[in-house]
């Protein structure tokens, strides 16, 4: 039994480990305070996964296109925009499918909590995050 349950951990922490540290700390911080279940932490896991490949699969084509010097300025700011379109697409879809593995005690504790809205004060840097944010976080 207890070797059952070890095995299980380990791989839970196998999949997290993948996870860039920014990110597993979001997912601790989601399981804490809306108590996930085995499977709601799994998909979490999933979900991050499958959106970090995505953002990184964009950064590298971010980078070839700020290396391509055959571009005139017109093709680069319109191949910068739909790449910059493709980020926000996703970052929206991550969000749909999180929202959709939620209860409404758990949606509204994500809401207020974990993605607050965004703040209209302009002190945001390139790693910011609103939801640690003296500043973004209401009191």
């Amino acid at each position: 039994m207890v070797c059952i349950l070890f095995c299980v951990q380990y791989v839970a922490w196998s999949q997290t480990s993948t996870l860039s540290l920014s990110t597993q700390r979001w997912v601790n911080k989601a399981d804490s305070l809306l108590q996930l279940s085995n499977y709601q932490k799994e998909q979490v896991v999933f979900i991050w996964k499958s959106y970090e490949d995505q953002m990184a699969a964009l950064e590298i084509a971010k980078q070839k296109l700020a290396q391509n010097n055959s571009l005139s300025a017109e093709q680069w700011e319109m191949q910068d925009a739909q790449i910059s379109a493709q980020k926000k697409e996703c970052k929206r879809i991550r969000e749909e499918q999180l929202d959709a593995l939620w209860d409404e005690r758990q949606r509204i504790i994500y809401q207020q909590q974990i993605v607050p809205s965004k703040s209209p004060v302009g002190h945001m840097g390139v790693k910011h995050d609103r939801a640690n944010c003296n500043i973004c976080v209401k009191p």
